[in-house]
């Protein structure tokens, strides 16, 4: 598509700017497809010349660039107008909560502006405002993500978040919470700390284990709690076989006569 005539025509109107994300720590702007909402590749939108997004592509097509572009145009003009309807100005700070182009602080204030607004509108925006609230909350955890998939990193990041647990910080967000007790459960296992392992899992199953999308994560996590399980009860009858007998544990068989005999 990119090199047909068409989107060659199209192209002489607009500047076009790929961004790629690199994950290399310390470079710039790159967590720009975070900040205007991007949650996976190809991410393409419309920017005006302030750099926030005003429209995103729905199809993958010459079509779909020219109807994200009229998109745009059209947020713009309802950004400009003044008397613009209530419920508009709803469906504005919605798009503009999800691709960043407000800050929470701004996107409370609004809010708080829009008394007369109908309950439908009223519940999705507070609840995108708690949604981002969740995601601000959350960003302290990501600088003790693993950067590496090593057992080292793991485990460094499981202990973390296992002291967090104890002092009673835990994310908000799903797919935080998800990692969060995924790296504690992989710590707890690797330490063979069963009491923490099952206080984990069965943690993991009040959260998610109705959710069927995270299905093979619960069975994964409950098949490492039976197999710990069963490894220490294991050991816990064989140690126990080998203190039978007397009380001094030798494992040798006495006739319960402790009397010297001549």
């Amino acid at each position: 598509m990119l090199s047909s005539d068409d989107f060659k025509a199209l192209s002489k109107d607009y500047v076009f700017l790929a961004h790629v994300t690199t994950r290399i720590e310390g470079r710039k702007d790159d967590d720009l497809l975070g900040k205007k909402g991007g949650r996976g590749f190809p991410y393409v939108v419309a920017m005006n010349s302030a750099g926030h997004v005003t429209a995103s592509l729905q199809q993958r097509n010459v079509d779909g660039f020219k109807t994200m572009m009229t998109d745009g145009a059209d947020y713009e003009a309802k950004k400009a107008n003044p008397e613009l309807p209530l419920a508009d100005q709803a469906e504005l700070l919605k798009f503009d909560l999800s691709v960043g182009n407000i800050d929470l602080p701004a996107a409370e204030e609004t809010f708080s502006s829009m008394k007369e607004l109908g309950a439908s509108l009223k519940d999705e925006l507070t609840a995108m405002i708690k949604a981002k609230k969740d995601a601000i909350f959350d960003e302290r955890f990501s600088e003790f993500m693993p950067k590496s998939r090593d057992k080292e990193a793991f485990a460094a990041a499981g202990k973390k978040f296992l002291e967090m647990w104890n002092e009673k910080i835990v994310p908000k967000g799903q797919m935080t919470k998800v990692n969060f007790y995924y790296l504690i459960m992989e710590y707890a296992d690797g330490e063979k700390n069963l009491e923490v392992l099952k206080k984990t899992v069965d943690t993991m199953d009040a959260e998610f284990g109705s959710d069927a999308r995270l299905g093979r994560l619960m069975t994964m996590a409950k098949d490492k709690l039976a197999k710990l399980e069963a490894e220490m009860k294991e050991a816990h009858d064989s140690d126990g076989e080998g203190h039978e007998g007397g009380a001094d544990g030798d494992g040798k068989e006495h006739d319960g006569d402790d009397s010297d005999e001549m």
